[in-house]
């Protein structure tokens, strides 16, 4: 069995990946950070390794790593992409220094087969009406510019020193365990709970992807990608406003609560403008393309927050 080492397990992708493998019976071990709140990993922390590891502090992440000998390693671990523009030191030591750190552990033990890492769409620039691997990276945010660099230290890792390197690079995601503060888990909430909602921009547009579905693909960049420093988004396609989301939310159900549209600031990489991923590659090279629909994704998602209500306060 493959020793598979998960970092950022206790956000909402790293948690949604980590509950994959760990209910699929796979010896999973997972990086955390210090002092972080572990609440998406209540099921499963009794059933994997939980090593509370500080990603800027090399030493510690080298003798982790080596102790380990980890045969697949997801690289998930992202810092709060709500941070404020004045506090991009903070996101740069997590995902840079963090992602150099492991990166040089994993090149002197050498046992890893793949590594995957996991970038994002704020990466691109937000306009391009069609986003392809080769889009030209122009992030419009601090995070944007700090997964950029993340991106870019990857791809060196793969070119120098030819290590087994994936950089999958997903779109707006969305499904159980999001943070609530984000637009699909407020809507639901708020749905839920008859209360009003407010919100940015009624026409701000983004490709949805269901976290399940990218957890999907992740799995399969670690089986079926052959070129060390390959670079795949994943994404569904297809382009929705975040008024087009409220509304299939609110169809689900079934209940009416006031929209107080506007009423807080966009996001940096908000645009008006359709925009989606082009993700031929991800079906060509991963034999992998959605299996929900935004509608189907979102379905799911309200029966889960319906199941685990308890977890948002």
């Amino acid at each position: 069995m493959s020793r598979i080492l998960i970092t950022g397990a206790p956000w909402f992708v790293g948690a949604n990946l980590a509950h994959r493998l760990i209910l699929s019976g796979a010896d999973v071990s997972l990086f955390v950070q210090p002092k972080v709140d572990m609440w998406r990993l209540g099921g499963i922390k009794k059933k994997c390794a939980v090593l509370s590891i500080d990603l800027t502090r090399a030493d510690v992440v080298t003798r982790a790593v080596h102790r380990l000998r980890p045969d697949v390693v997801y690289h998930v671990a992202t810092h709060d992409s709500s941070l404020k523009q004045e506090e991009a030191e903070h996101m740069m030591a997590f995902d840079v220094l963090g992602t150099v750190n492991l990166l040089e552990a994993l090149r002197h033990v050498g046992t890893a087969r793949r590594i995957i890492s996991v970038g994002s769409v704020v990466e691109y620039d937000q306009n391009v009406r069609h986003i392809q691997e080769d889009t030209l990276l122009c992030a419009s945010s601090a995070y944007g510019a700090s997964k950029a660099s993340q991106s870019f230290f990857t791809e060196y890792y793969a070119r120098l020193y030819k290590m087994p390197i994936v950089i999958v690079r997903p779109t707006h995601l969305y499904g159980p365990f999001e943070d609530q503060r984000r637009l699909v888990p407020a809507a639901i909430l708020a749905y839920m709970r008859a209360t009003p909602l407010t919100l940015s921009s009624p026409n701000a547009c983004m490709d949805y992807l269901f976290v399940e579905d990218a957890v999907d693909a992740f799995l399969a960049a670690s089986e079926h990608v052959q070129e060390s420093g390959e670079i795949i988004n994943i994404g569904s396609g297809k382009e929705y406003s975040n008024k087009e989301v409220v509304a299939v939310v609110r169809h689900c159900i079934g209940t009416r609560v006031p929209l107080a549209w506007g009423a807080l600031d966009g996001r940096a990489w908000d645009s008006s403008r359709r925009h989606a991923y082009d993700i031929k590659k991800a079906k060509s090279a991963l034999g992998w393309e959605p299996r929900h629909t935004v509608e189907e994704g979102l379905a799911r998602t309200i029966v889960w927050f319906k199941e685990h209500k308890q977890l948002y306060t």
